[in-house]
C-alpha cells in the first residue's frame, strides 16, 4: 500500500478494486470490464467511497449476485474488518456504492 499527498491521497490498492474478480474460477471477469465507471471519492479523512455504475442490467445483476462481491470479499481484498465495509446497491440507476476505512488518513504521507 502506498499513500502520497499532493492535492489528495492516492492509495495503490484502489487499482486492485478495478481488477476484483467476479464469477467462478472457470468464468472470472474483472470488475473493470463489467462496470462503466469505477470512481473513488474522499468520504472524510478516514473513509473511502467507491462508486460503480453499470451500463447494462446484466452486468449490474452479475456483480451483485457474485459470491465474491460481498462485504467479506471486499474486506479480504483490502485487508480491513468486514464489519467496516458497506455495500449499497442502487437498483434504479444500476449503481453500487462501497464504503470502507482508508488504509491511511487523508493528508498523511
Amino acid at each position: 500500500m502506498t499513500c502520497s499527498t499532493s492535492r489528495g491521497v492516492t492509495c495503490s490498492r484502489q487499482q486492485t478494486f478495478a481488477a476484483f474478480s467476479v464469477g467462478e474460477p472457470s468464468d472470472v471477469t474483472r470488475l473493470y470490464d463489467l462496470a462503466s465507471v469505477i470512481r473513488s471519492k474522499n468520504a472524510g479523512p478516514f473513509t473511502l467511497t467507491l462508486d460503480l455504475t453499470f451500463g447494462s442490467r446484466g452486468n449490474y445483476d452479475r456483480v451483485l449476485s457474485s459470491p465474491s462481491f460481498t462485504a467479506e470479499g471486499i474486506a479480504r481484498l483490502y485487508g480491513v474488518d468486514p464489519g467496516q465495509v458497506q455495500v449499497h446497491p442502487f437498483e434504479r440507476v444500476m449503481a453500487v456504492k462501497v464504503t470502507l476505512p482508508r488504509a491511511c488518513s487523508a493528508g498523511s504521507s
